[in-house]
């Protein structure tokens, strides 16, 4: 399972990540750990 967080600034934008591993960009976030929560994980890949 993965987590991804929609994060926008005051203007409306919304971010996003080009990651190295495949072409094109995704929204930033990652892969949800055995007996982890989608939030925590989603806060730990965005720290």
């Amino acid at each position: 399972m993965a987590a991804h967080a929609v994060v926008r600034d005051d203007d409306g934008r919304v971010l996003l990540v080009e990651p190295t591993y495949e072409p094109g960009w995704i929204l930033p976030g990652g892969a949800v750990e055995a007996d982890e929560s989608p939030r925590a994980a989603c806060a730990r890949e965005l720290t």
